[in-house]
């Protein structure tokens, strides 16, 4: 399921109630996994002071991949946005280079 539809989604009361419907079912298929996730960690005989170490310390590490590259990325459209302001067209050069735009 995605949430790009909503995205578009006026919030007047029917959309509100489609967007809460959608919150809703996620939550309960999450709910659903982690059911599934702990009946196999009891089934396994995993102890339970080790069941999630190792990939909370993966999930972890890979979010923190995700946020030195979102802070680089916003580094660098500061950094492009400061170039254009004192150049004009000078932003738009550059986005044309790096392939962002082809305006």
């Amino acid at each position: 399921m995605t949430y790009a539809p909503l995205t578009w989604l006026v919030p007047d009361a029917a959309n509100a109630n489609l967007i809460i419907a959608s919150m809703f079912v996620s939550f309960f298929g999450v709910f659903a996994i982690r059911g599934i996730y702990f009946a196999l960690l009891e089934e396994n005989s995993t102890p339970k002071h080790v069941a999630g170490i190792g990939g909370f310390q993966n999930y972890f590490l890979f979010l923190s991949g995700i946020m030195v590259a979102g802070f680089m990325a916003i580094i660098w459209l500061i950094w492009l946005r400061r170039q254009g302001a004192q150049k004009p067209g000078h932003l738009k050069q550059n986005l044309k280079l790096s392939g962002l735009c082809d305006w």
